[in-house]
């Protein structure tokens, strides 16, 4: 046997202890909730990490730190690579939203007539429950592969740690804003500001792509915070916008902004970070209209407006609706409202949200919309459990270092402009807090252009490839961040 073999054959040696680990041919047991294709996605990616070719003694673990300081990889900069590395979007995850509802497949129309029979379905639900399983399959097949396939790659791992992003996220993007339809670069952007999220979350440090920093400051109007008592009270009464009328800030008193953030942080639970979105950004989704024409109960709203009693005699007797619970009568007359459970947005990252809402008596609408980044955390963590089966690998099942709520300003509008038909008006017209654009700032879509061409450094490469040649199967150490 010569030099060559001999290496190959030791180099082989965790490939094959990791086939071993559990009977037969399966180097790990697909979990219960994981699609078929995801498993296997995930066995090829561990194939690949684990062949010997990619351990080729190519330099030593102490050039490769060394390499790593010139290229200025910081610790703690590969965190985030694996929470980062997938679309925030699964078609028809809240029904039948995406593809023509009379044009199916066999395979589609067989499964629809077999829930029609055995559950006495509609047809439209009952296909848009085949098609969400369809869309979590190919989800969770590809956000695996694209994270074991990224801890794979030297030049996905530099380019991570020098920019915070990683080519899975830049293909997703590119392929989403191609044709540059305006729909298109708004998904693409919301994948580009969730990227930014989950970084933070994973509590990676270190620089970021100057593409992604312009769309999280379009997008956010407040950055990431930690969410100490008070906090979002007093981003309430920062951001509430400026009275038509006199162009003077206008206030909300600090029994409302009080209201406000304990209604968030009752909803979602205690979060470590918040961060303030647009009302309306374009990058970040349309949270004004998502709130007053399609998730506030406007109909209810507007019949207690058009009533001859108080509008809170409405509320009293009906507490509750489809969309809304009555959380409180105040002793002036105003009602407040909050959402039951999660609804659906136009921001496109998946797990829905969260709203409450305060009706005052003259017809002002004043409403707050918050949402949870919690969506993969369930299976990430059933990703890290099956990669810890391979020899070497110590993935911290907690994925997320930060827990993450956003939450938008107070967003208000007039009962009369929604149904014009109610006699009176307000009192005073609130505007919302306007992102200034920058002098010859460049569009959206050159962003995301910009974002999706990056390439990391030859040097940061190097140090990669220097690193996975010396530590074998350290793949903790890739993971972490850590030199």
């Amino acid at each position: 046997m010569g030099m060559l073999d001999a290496t190959l054959e030791a180099l082989g040696w965790p490939l094959e202890q990791a086939k071993k680990v559990t009977p037969g041919e399966d180097w790990f047991d697909r979990p219960d909730w994981m699609p078929h294709e995801a498993w296997a996605a995930s066995q090829v990616a561990g194939d690949l990490f684990l062949d010997p070719l990619n351990l080729l003694p190519v330099g030593l673990l102490g050039k490769g730190a060394k390499a790593a300081m010139k290229a200025g990889h910081q610790a703690g900069a590969g965190k985030g690579m694996l929470t980062g590395s997938t679309k925030n979007y699964i078609p028809n995850f809240y029904g039948l939203t995406d593809g023509a509802r009379d044009v199916i497949t066999p395979a589609e129309k067989a499964a629809v007539q077999v829930l029609q029979k055995t559950k006495g379905m509609p047809y439209d639900q009952a296909l848009g429950l085949v098609r969400k399983g369809k869309g979590m399959a190919g989800f969770g097949a590809e956000g695996v592969g694209n994270a074991l396939k990224n801890l794979t790659s030297p030049s996905a791992r530099a380019l991570h740690k020098e920019q915070g992003i990683n080519p899975a996220v830049q293909k997703i993007v590119k392929e989403t804003a191609a044709g540059g339809k305006p729909r298109d670069v708004e998904k693409a952007a919301a994948n580009v500001n969730y990227l930014s999220h989950m970084n933070q979350q994973s509590g990676r440090r270190g620089p970021m792509n100057p593409a992604v920093e312009e769309i999280a400051k379009r997008s956010n109007l407040e950055a990431y915070t930690p969410n100490e008592p008070g906090q979002i009270s007093d981003w309430m009464q920062k951001n509430a916008g400026t009275v038509k009328e006199t162009g003077k800030p206008n206030v909300i008193s600090d029994a409302d902004a009080k209201m406000i953030e304990d209604h968030v942080n009752s909803s979602w639970g205690p979060s470590d970070t918040v961060v303030m979105k647009r009302a309306r950004s374009g990058t970040g989704g349309n949270h004004y209209n998502d709130l007053f024409r399609k998730m506030a109960p406007i109909g209810d709203i507007r019949k207690a407006f058009a009533g001859k009693g108080p509008v809170a005699d409405y509320f009293k007797k009906h507490p509750k609706g489809d969309k809304y619970y009555v959380k409180e009568i105040t002793d002036d007359g105003a009602v407040w409202l909050g959402s039951r459970g999660r609804n659906v947005g136009s921001a496109v990252t998946e797990g829905g949200v969260n709203w409450t809402m305060k009706i005052d008596p003259d017809g002002t609408l004043m409403g707050v919309v918050s949402d949870k980044h919690d969506f993969l955390e369930k299976p990430l963590q059933v990703v890290a459990g099956a990669a810890n089966k391979i020899p070497g690998v110590n993935m911290h099942p907690e994925i997320m270092d930060e827990s993450l709520v956003a939450v938008t300003p107070p967003m208000f509008i007039d009962i009369r402009s929604l149904r014009k038909q109610i006699p009176g008006k307000t009192e005073k017209n609130i505007a919302g807090v306007q992102r200034k654009k920058a002098p010859k700032e460049v569009s959206n879509l050159t962003l995301l252009e910009e974002f999706a061409s990056a390439k990391p450094s030859e040097i940061g490469v190097k140090a990669e490839q220097l690193k996975q040649a010396g530590m074998l199967s350290g793949a903790a150490a890739v993971i972490g961040g850590n030199e």
